[in-house]
């Protein structure tokens, strides 16, 4: 079966609505600046899973991953999905489209 690009636009557009109205109070601040995307990591260490929302690709690096209480040199980090506000859509990337790797950090 088929799916076409409306229909998948019109998913991401869902999602987006749905993460908008859940984050609703943190709105302005999560796209603060003139800040257009923003990005969900998945941290793994072990059996600790978080997810964190950053404003910029060079925020999750090892000193924030050291903040969150993970160790930069166990930790796996990926792209978990990003948040585009001009284009109103929430993006999955799949749980290891864009690992972190060695000296990205």
């Amino acid at each position: 079966m088929q799916i076409t690009r409306k229909e998948i636009s019109a998913m991401k557009q869902k999602a987006f609505e749905a993460f908008k109205a859940a984050h609703a109070d943190d709105w302005d601040r999560l796209f603060a600046g003139g800040v257009r995307e923003i990005l969900c990591y998945r941290i793994e260490q072990g059996t600790a899973v978080r997810y964190e929302l950053v404003q910029y690709e060079s925020q999750m690096n090892d000193n924030t991953l050291r903040g969150l209480g993970f160790d930069p040199e166990r930790a796996t980090v990926s792209l978990a999905f990003s948040v585009d506000k001009q284009a109103h859509q929430l993006i999955p990337h799949g749980r290891h489209y864009a690992e972190v790797r060695e000296g990205e950090r």
